[in-house]
């Protein structure tokens, strides 16, 4: 996450145990000062319902990361992908490993307008690999 520069300023994380390990596992890659929600309504939710979530995100917020499960989670990045590497968008399609990190930018600055298409994919980070594309 340092070397790609993903800083995110606020992580939604679902309140499920293996996401809360994956959070702790990331916290010492995290700001200090990040906010930090575990929210139940993100254990069950789709690509839909996360999207929900984070059109709702403070306009204050500049990067988010969210911390959840597949298939969801891969749902959402395929949809919010609007211009990416084809070669990252083929391994994403292909699969989204458990730990991996799906890097979107958006540039627009509110977040009530995140849709689909709005994003780019920016990497597949997958910290078994001992490469990572970008």
């Amino acid at each position: 996450m340092l070397a790609h520069k993903i800083e995110p300023d606020t992580v939604l994380c679902s309140a499920a145990r293996r996401a809360r390990e994956t959070l702790q596992a990331i916290l010492p890659s995290l700001h200090r000062d990040v906010t930090i929600t575990i929210e139940r309504r993100l254990y069950l939710a789709d690509a839909a319902k996360l999207l929900a979530r984070m059109r709702e995100l403070d306009e204050r917020c500049r990067a988010v990361m969210l911390i959840g499960h597949n298939p969801a989670l891969q749902d959402l990045a395929l949809q919010l992908n609007g211009d990416g590497d084809p070669q990252d968008l083929a391994r994403l399609k292909a699969k989204f490993p458990t730990g991996a990190i799906a890097h979107l930018t958006y540039s627009r600055r509110r977040w009530r307008d995140l849709a689909a298409g709005k994003a780019c994919l920016a990497a597949i980070l997958d910290p078994r690999k001992a490469h990572v594309t970008e």
